[in-house]
C-alpha cells in the first residue's frame, strides 16, 4: 500500500467521482466536510490494504464495496437513552412544560439511525405524562437517509444485551422476547419512521414542538451546518425546543431565531421576535413594518 500523506490523493477527478456515487445513492455530498469524506475513504482503503487513490480508482471492481462505503456515510453511533441526563430533563421538565402548552405534540428525531432514539423519546413522553397526570396526543417521527437503518427501526428488535442501555425507570416500556428487546405496543404505536434526507425534509414551518438533531452536525462543514440549523429551526413552533448532541453547540443562536434553554444539555428554544425584540438586536422594523437585518 502506498504511503499517501495528507489528502493530496483527493484530486478534483476523484472528488467528483465520489460525489457522483453519493448522489446516485440519495446522499447529498455537500452535507459533509471534505476532511470527513477523506477519513471515511482512507479507513475503507486501509481495511483492504489499498492506498486511498487505489481505492477510489478501483471501487467499482471491489465486490460489495460501494454498499459498504455508502453505509459508512449514513450510519452513526446510536443507543437507547444516550446521555441519560438529557432524558431526565425531558421527563422532569420539558415534556410537562410543552404538554401544558399544546394538546398535540409533534416530535422529530432527525437522523434517528436504527430507531433507538425515537423509541426512547416515546417512552420518556409516556412516563412523563403519566407521572404528571397530563393528557396530550403524541406523534414521534424518526427519519434517516439510510434505508437499511430505517428498516431495522421499523422491525423494533434489538439484541437483548443492550438492555443495559435502558435506565431502570424506563424498562417497563420494553419487553424481552426470544433474545430481543422490543418496545411495547404502547410505545411503538406512537412512532413512525421515514427514509429521508434531513436537509430536504418537506415539513411545514412551525410543525414540530420538539426536535432532536443529536450527533448529526459534527460531520458537516461549517456552512452546511449553519444552513441545516436554520432550516430545522424553522420547523419548530414558537416556543418549541431543539436538542443537539453533547459535542455540538450553536454559536449566536439568536441569529437562527433561537435562545439558550439549557446549555449543558444543548437545548435551545425557538423565540418570537415580536414578543422579545431584544433577543434579536440586529433585526429592526422598517417604515413599512417589515423585519430587516442590519448585519448585512
Amino acid at each position: 500500500m502506498a504511503n499517501e500523506q495528507g489528502a493530496h490523493w483527493f484530486t478534483e477527478r476523484r472528488r467528483h467521482k465520489i460525489e457522483k456515487i453519493l448522489r446516485e445513492n440519495g446522499i447529498n455530498p455537500e452535507l459533509f466536510r471534505r476532511e470527513f469524506i477523506c477519513r471515511r475513504i482512507e479507513w475503507r482503503a486501509r481495511s483492504l490494504g489499498l492506498s486511498p487513490s487505489e481505492y477510489v480508482d478501483s471501487i467499482e471492481k471491489l465486490k460489495g464495496e460501494l454498499q459498504r462505503l455508502i453505509r459508512d456515510f449514513t450510519v452513526k453511533v446510536t443507543s437507547f437513552f444516550r446521555d441519560p441526563e438529557v432524558w431526565y430533563k425531558l421527563e422532569d421538565e420539558i415534556i410537562p412544560e410543552i404538554a401544558r402548552k399544546w394538546r398535540f405534540l409533534n416530535i422529530w428525531c432527525a437522523g434517528c439511525s436504527t430507531g433507538e432514539e425515537a423509541y426512547s423519546v416515546a417512552a420518556t413522553c409516556v412516563r412523563s405524562l403519566k407521572r404528571f397526570g397530563l393528557r396530550t396526543y403524541i406523534r414521534v417521527i424518526g427519519s434517516d437517509i439510510d434505508r437499511e437503518a430505517i428498516e431495522i427501526a421499523k422491525s423494533a428488535k434489538y439484541p437483548r444485551e443492550r438492555i443495559k442501555e435502558i435506565p431502570e425507570r424506563y424498562r417497563e416500556y420494553f419487553e424481552i422476547s426470544e433474545g430481543y428487546i422490543i418496545p411495547r405496543n404502547s410505545i411503538r404505536g406512537l412512532v413512525e419512521f421515514k427514509a429521508e434526507d434531513i436537509s430536504r425534509a418537506q415539513y411545514p414551518e412551525g410543525f414540530f414542538n420538539l426536535i432532536l438533531l443529536r450527533n448529526v452536525l459534527i460531520y458537516m462543514s461549517k456552512e452546511i451546518r449553519s444552513e441545516l440549523i436554520r432550516r430545522v429551526s424553522q420547523k419548530l413552533k414558537i416556543g418549541g425546543l431543539l436538542i443537539l448532541g453533547k459535542s455540538e453547540v450553536i454559536l449566536s443562536p439568536a441569529s437562527y431565531g433561537l435562545s439558550i434553554y439549557d446549555l449543558d444539555n444543548r437545548i435551545y428554544r425557538r423565540i418570537d421576535y415580536e414578543e422579545d425584540p431584544r433577543s434579536c438586536p440586529w433585526l429592526y422594523k422598517n417604515r413599512f413594518g417589515f423585519l430587516e437585518n442590519n448585519r448585512f
